[in-house]
């Protein structure tokens, strides 16, 4: 659905990006995978009503893995919207009886918006404007009780068969859930739904984007960035499956997730195998600027170890410590994607690049910081050839040993040799 569907069901500024999230990942991926599923496992010999009845029954399997019994369904043929089978749960959640289900989908939708959205819909069909793989998310929506009372609910809305032509024969489909009135299990879904929000992004932007509205760009003078990498990454891929890739790579993103809330780090981005980080920042509670060095370096070590004891995989790590720029980019998907910028994250990625499995490989500030908050002398600082930096001094960290290695100590991929005053090298 375009942008002008969207303001047609949710008025008064509800379409923020945010509006996505909480019930977009929960039933738009949902349902997403019921569709697939039934389109591909459903003989062919199957009728429309077999179909539905299987529907059904995917459904409340759905609302035992969300944790919400009260989700429900209903189905509804052709731009009249004309409903063929609604469930127990989509008829008590509006108070109709079996014997009173609504002829038309239309009913549900306020007053205000029912004329609008036949129109628009009745055009969208005939014009086949609407794409047959259709799955929507949308939170907060107001439908209409038996009573004619307001009800807010969260929807996803799709098309029972993307195989179909779009026409008035095509089956349209939507799962419901009920927002609520302040019960205790709706209070605990917005608190986890804002702690998500407030882990993703940092609680100084949180309620920015949960309203829907872009972040402004945050600067900092010192701040310090994180690059983790897989070891081996493109060789295991052709060396395995990709359902295994899949697996192992699965269990490595619980491990570095499960680590990144420990040490209260904020996380900018997942590219791949590859997670960039950053600390300092004041964004998180306990992402202190007096720690985030030690802090980073701690993290680094708990995964490389968390991930090579389990899963025999060794990662490696460039931390880099100076001015950064976070910026936030709009999109048309769920959210504002996270951005960061700077000369400091172009070290960071070069630290890692030329760092060593089980190792974490710091630039010469970052170095020097982290001596200054854990009140411990400078880390032994190696001459180090770094791409596009030429030879500079560096620290490494042994995350098996819990120490960084002494001068001439040997790094594998990496020639480490004493930093003497006389040589001529650039700033860390």
């Amino acid at each position: 659905m375009d942008s002008y569907v969207l303001d047609l069901l949710l008025p008064n500024g509800e379409c923020g990006a945010l509006k996505y999230i909480a019930f977009g990942f929960m039933l738009g991926c949902v349902t997403t995978f019921l569709s697939l599923h039934l389109r591909s496992s459903l003989p062919a010999t199957k009728s429309a009503d077999d179909k539905l009845r299987e529907y059904e029954a995917w459904n409340h399997r759905v609302s035992s893995i969300t944790g919400n019994s009260e989700t429900g369904i209903v189905f509804a043929k052709g731009s009249g919207l004309k409903i063929i089978r609604m469930d127990d749960n989509m008829a008590k959640m509006l108070g109709f009886s079996r014997n009173q289900i609504p002829d038309s989908v239309h009913s549900l939708i306020p007053p205000g918006l029912r004329d609008a959205h036949k129109s628009w819909l009745r055009n969208a069909v005939s014009s086949t404007q609407l794409p047959g793989n259709l799955v929507h998310p949308l939170r907060n929506v107001e439908v209409l009780s038996h009573s004619e009372k307001k009800i807010k609910v969260n929807v996803s809305i799709g098309i029972l068969n993307k195989d179909d032509a779009v026409s008035d024969e095509c089956i349209f489909f939507a799962m419901v859930s009920p927002v609520g009135g302040g019960t205790e299990r709706d209070i605990m879904n917005e608190k986890n739904w804002r702690g998500a929000i407030a882990h993703m992004y940092g609680v100084n932007v949180a309620q920015i984007v949960a309203n829907g509205d872009l972040p402004t760009q945050e600067s900092y003078d010192k701040a310090t960035v994180l690059f983790l990498d897989i070891c081996n990454f493109t060789r295991s891929c052709m060396e395995r499956d990709a359902d295994e890739v899949a697996e192992w790579m699965r269990q490595v993103h619980n491990e570095v997730e499960a680590a990144i809330h420990r040490h209260h780090i904020r996380k900018i981005e997942t590219r791949g195998d590859c997670y960039v980080c950053v600390t300092g920042t004041n964004a998180l509670a306990n992402d202190a600027h007096h720690n985030q060095v030690e802090r980073m370096l701690e993290f680094a070590r708990d995964t490389s170890m968390a991930l090579r004891n389990a899963f025999d995989t060794e990662i490696r790590v460039g931390i880099s410590t100076g001015p950064v720029t976070i910026s936030f980019i709009k999109t048309h998907q769920f959210a504002p994607t996270m951005c960061i910028f700077g000369d400091t994250v172009c070290t960071a990625a070069r630290m890692e690049q030329s760092g060593a499995p089980g190792h974490v490989h710091l630039c010469k500030l970052a170095a020097e910081r982290y001596a200054h908050e854990s009140h411990l002398p400078v880390p032994p600082l190696h001459r180090t050839e770094v791409k596009s930096k030429g030879v500079v001094p560096t620290a490494f960290f042994s995350c098996q040993r819990g120490r960084f290695l002494l001068l001439g100590e040997k790094v594998e991929g990496v020639v480490t040799r004493q930093y003497a005053r006389s040589d001529s090298v650039e700033p860390g």
